[in-house]
């Protein structure tokens, strides 16, 4: 039986309430939820699900989660030309495997950016815009197998270090990590970290702040024990108020401590992205 441990954090339904109730033909009050992920609100609100996967954690501990393992590398000073590449021949424009993808992103002034990329196999294949952050990358076309065929990695041109990877038979990004882009704040509504293995473990949440006089800061800490299948625990913050996140703040999960090798940790969480211009009633 599997352990897991969760960190979630109510989101006010009253944050967003409308007098008018209905907008763009959502009932704002009583599906809020659904209005916001429904795109309701426009650029004004949105609603970000990242979610990621470390197959292959070890005792020694000290990865983030993303299926790249280890730390994260894509925390970058200034943006950067990008490459994608393939493991396989397959991840071709002509090729059974994928065929092109789709890359997402913050440019030089953190403001969100995307392009779509025809692959090329194992031949690298250059970006057309340069970025900051890349958060998340998924295929939008595929040939016969309808899934990428290798590891595709999203890394600095030449050969550098990988920021995004879309593991082998999954389609799409898994990584833990997002940066709260300019021009907006982003409200934690959830985080969450399970293991398929019964262990002894710690979830370190951590919050890099992007200014001079910030570094790395710890949100949250929770262990998974053995005679635990769920623990859900409270936040800093408390009862109905989520995490708030400035603009260009990189927030991801990352596991300090793992009692054995070969550890599989998967985690994630939900934000709510409110434009900061934004006003309110």
């Amino acid at each position: 039986m599997k352990n897991s441990c969760i960190l979630i954090i109510f989101f006010s339904m009253n944050l967003f309430a409308d007098p008018n109730y209905i907008k763009n033909g959502y009932d704002i009050n009583s599906d809020l939820g659904i209005a916001i992920s429904g795109g309701a609100f426009g650029d004004d609100v949105k609603y970000v699900s990242k979610f990621g996967a470390n197959f292959d954690i070890d005792n020694s501990g000290n990865e983030d989660v993303w299926s790249n393992g280890g730390n994260y590398t894509g925390f970058f000073d200034t943006a950067q030309s990008l490459e994608v590449v393939s493991s396989s021949a397959l991840d071709d424009l002509v090729g059974t495997g994928a065929q092109k993808i789709r890359v997402f992103g913050l440019d030089s002034n953190w403001d969100l950016s995307q392009e779509d990329i025809e692959m090329d196999g194992t031949n690298a294949v250059a970006l057309s815009k340069t970025y900051i952050r890349i958060y998340r990358a998924y295929n939008t076309q595929c040939g016969s197998t309808d899934i990428n065929q290798g590891n595709i990695n999203i890394r600095v041109a030449g050969g550098g270090a990988v920021c995004a990877q879309i593991l082998a038979g999954y389609g799409q990004t898994l990584q833990a990590i997002y940066t709260i882009p300019n021009g907006y704040t982003g409200f934690v509504t959830r985080a969450y970290c399970d293991s398929g293995r019964v262990l002894n473990i710690a979830i370190v949440s951590e919050l890099k702040i992007h200014s001079p006089n910030e570094g790395v800061r710890t949100l949250t800490v929770r262990g998974i024990s053995n005679d635990k299948i769920a623990e859900f625990i409270s936040v800093p913050s408390g009862g109905m108020i989520p995490i708030r996140i400035p603009e260009k703040t990189d927030i991801w999960i990352h596991v300090s401590t793992a009692s054995t090798n070969d550890i599989d940790v998967f985690a994630g969480f939900d934000i709510i992205l409110v434009k900061n211009t934004r006003e309110y009633r």
